[in-house]
Parts: C-alpha cells; structure tokens; sequence
C-alpha cells in the first residue's frame, strides 16, 4: 500500500528495500526467509521489526539525499550510530 499511494514510487520502494535488507544482513541470512514475513515503513526514520523466528531488531533509515537511500539494522533501540561523509575521487 506504501507503494502504490506515492507520489514517488522509485524512491519509496528503494527505502523499503534497503531497510529490509540492513535485517538481512545484520542476520547474516542473506535472503534466506521471505521478504513478505516482516514489513518495514518507508516513511519512518527508526523503527522495530519483529522477524519470525528471528526476534525483533531495530532498523534505521538514514538521510542521504533524494538520489540514495540507507540504512542500518541493529539489536538495540538506543544505539549510538554515526556517520560521515567521504569524498570519493572520480
């Protein structure tokens, strides 16, 4: 429904795929469940998402421009998550 409704769909997809993929990889499952056993929110900054199986983990999106999205996935609600902008060469 996130996806049908926006105005934006490219960039709401993409947020909903990367959110779902930080789970996955802080798993350490690759995509070895199903996407569609737990839902993420496109529009919310910090959220927790309980995995079947797998427990509840919190996933962070992180503001990095319209053109990219990211996101982190970690076991506590409180962490203390930095980052930095680098210039990459050409």
């Amino acid at each position: 429904a996130q996806v049908k409704n926006a105005e934006n769909v490219t960039a709401i997809f993409y947020q909903i795929w990367t959110k779902k993929a930080a789970i996955l990889k802080v798993l350490g499952i690759g995509l070895g469940i199903r996407l569609g056993s737990f839902s993420v929110s496109a529009q919310v900054r910090k959220q927790s998402v309980v995995v079947p199986h797998r427990g509840r983990w919190w996933v962070y999106g992180v503001d990095v421009g319209q053109e990219h999205s990211v996101a982190v996935a970690a076991a506590y609600p409180d962490c203390n998550i930095q980052f930095e902008k680098v210039a990459v060469p050409n």
